[in-house]
């Protein structure tokens, strides 16, 4: 019997009010799983809903409809539960620390906002949270401020952060993408390690597939705020079957470069409703006028289009 999933997403949507008072779907109808230490990246365009998808997980947004489960309970009935059992590192680690305070009482934080120890314990736990991120002697760098630590090191700092609390789940939304290319590499591998070490499952929101290539186990597209290819991330990357996904694939830099067709901007959603992508899709077909369903193509391999790449 299989293990019940750490987080289900089943049917979520979210709109928001949009320009001239149109709704405009954020996330629509999407249905995800993590497994309990899994590392499930959900990939896409600028505006495709990933940002949005982690906000409904985490309980900064409530779903118009659907439900959102972590650990087999409805999320939404036990938002302090989730917050605790399911942290998140931000993005921007300039933006995300406060300039104000210590090292080590940022770590200590979340703790103080869960009741979680005295704060003997806490001083303790935010140490330990350090050293496994990486960051040693970890009492000297607790004594530091954000601006005494290059990029790499604050967003470490982020992540021990959402480490203190010893959650279940880290929500990384685009955690490297602020980075300098040299630093990436040893912020995924410090999330990795505590995967391997810790048996922390990790949505890992990104617009970047060349990261997602060497960091996840399962791979998500998200285009207008639909999923439309979910795989083993080796692959769907390798055989994409959604003309979306290919069309990402093909303008990935390849050590054997040639010319390749760009991959299409997001561009505008159409007036005939159906497929989102269907105005840039060199392989749309008649039955496209209407919203393809994701549907199983093959083992763990689910596409949402109506004529998808290899049958």
């Amino acid at each position: 019997m299989a293990a019940e999933p750490l987080l289900r997403l089943r049917g979520v949507s979210k709109s928001f009010l949009g320009a001239r008072g149109r709704r405009v779907d954020a996330v629509a109808d999407v249905s995800l799983e993590v497994a309990r230490g899994e590392v499930l990246v959900v990939a896409g365009e600028s505006g495709s809903g990933k940002s949005t998808l982690a906000r409904l997980v985490l309980g900064a947004e409530a779903a118009d409809s659907g439900t959102v489960e972590f650990g087999g309970r409805d999320a939404a009935r036990d938002i302090a539960r989730v917050r605790r059992r399911c942290s998140m590192v931000q993005q921007d680690p300039y933006d995300s620390l406060s300039p104000r305070m210590a090292i080590g009482d940022i770590v200590a934080e979340p703790l103080e906002a869960h009741g979680i120890g005295g704060r003997a314990a806490r001083r303790r736990r935010a140490l330990e949270a350090l050293a496994a991120v990486g960051l040693e002697p970890a009492a000297e760098i607790a004594a530091r401020l954000p601006h005494e630590l290059s990029g790499g090191q604050r967003q470490r700092v982020a992540i021990a952060r959402a480490l203190s609390t010893g959650p279940d789940m880290i929500v990384a939304d685009e955690p490297v993408s602020m980075l300098d290319v040299s630093v990436r590499a040893g912020v995924l591998g410090t999330l990795a390690g505590l995967r391997a070490s810790r048996g922390v499952a990790i949505l890992y929101i990104t617009h970047d597939l060349a990261t997602a290539r060497h960091f996840g186990d399962t791979l998500a597209l998200m285009y207008r705020g639909r999923v439309v290819e979910r795989g083993p991330v080796a692959r769907v990357l390798a055989s994409p079957r959604h003309p979306y996904t290919r069309a990402l694939v093909d303008a990935l830099p390849s050590p054997a470069w040639r010319p390749r067709a760009a991959a299409p901007a997001a561009g505008a959603r159409g007036d005939g409703g159906g497929c989102a992508f269907r105005p840039m899709c060199a392989h749309a077909v008649p039955e496209c006028a209407r919203v393809p369903r994701l549907e199983r193509r093959g083992g763990d391999w689910d596409v949402a289009c109506f004529a998808p790449l290899g049958g």
